[in-house]
């Protein structure tokens, strides 16, 4: 069964003609829309988990610079 199964879908996927489709422009933005917010989210998220721990750290150590009273805390 799973034998004729595959050769039939490896028949189907060998004679298939490509098909010549037209993409509007509506389509076309609303595609381009929704890669560009997916790139900017990726941004953010990498923005989120790296940049605001690593400020956070800096100023931690900053501060600690100026005031070492407070270290021996």
């Amino acid at each position: 069964m799973n034998a004729k199964l595959i050769s039939a879908g490896l028949t189907v996927a060998l004679f298939a003609t490509p098909a010549t489709a037209y993409v509007g422009p509506g389509a076309g933005i609303g595609v381009i829309g929704t890669a560009l917010a997916l790139i900017g989210t990726v941004i953010l998220l990498l923005v989120g988990f790296v940049w605001y721990p690593l400020k956070r750290f800096l100023r931690r150590n900053r501060s600690v610079e100026k005031n070492p009273a407070d270290r021996e805390k």
